[in-house]
């Protein structure tokens, strides 16, 4: 893990209140304006229930968690990294662990329009926006682009960069 420092472990359900917190404040730091659709504790239930159905990482230092992804199939559904740790690798490290594991290829995965430093992460990743939508189709309602990975063997070093 370049740039990073700590442990890359499956998730387990019993770190749904901390990824919940994780996601809560990494979404207000990306997009300030975002609505809070749901309470915390509701937060933690869905995040309990998408680690127990999907296939899911996290990058924990020192018992903290500053980082998670979790994706099913070929989708990538939620990679989130503590705003006091982007741009240390967390994120790359990541989303290279999660496109070795994920079965489905292409690899996608949506992001909104209105985050910006997501959108230039996964586009600096070799990910290219293929879709986009006017938000009418997530909870949000704001417009969001559908980003696809061309594939390569991850054994060659897709992420090279």
């Amino acid at each position: 893990m370049s740039g990073t420092s700590g442990v890359m472990r499956a998730l387990r359900p019993a770190d749904a209140p901390a990824i919940a917190r994780l996601a809560r404040a990494a979404r207000h730091a990306a997009i300030a304006d975002l609505p809070d659709l749901h309470t915390p504790a509701e937060d933690i239930a869905f995040y309990a229930q998408q680690v127990s159905s999907s296939i899911g990482f996290c990058l924990e230092s020192d018992g903290v968690v500053l980082g998670f992804v979790l994706g099913q199939g070929q989708m990538i559904d939620h990679l989130y990294v503590a705003p006091g740790s982007q741009g240390q690798g967390i994120g790359t490290s990541l989303l290279k662990r999660m496109c070795e594991e994920l079965p489905g290829r292409p690899v996608r995965l949506w992001t909104f329009q209105s985050n910006q430093g997501a959108v230039a992460f996964y586009r600096g990743h070799g990910f290219a926006i293929v879709d986009q939508t006017d938000g009418s189709g997530n909870e949000e309602g704001l417009p969001d682009y559908l980003l696809q990975l061309p594939w390569t063997d991850p054994v060659a070093g897709w992420m090279t960069r």
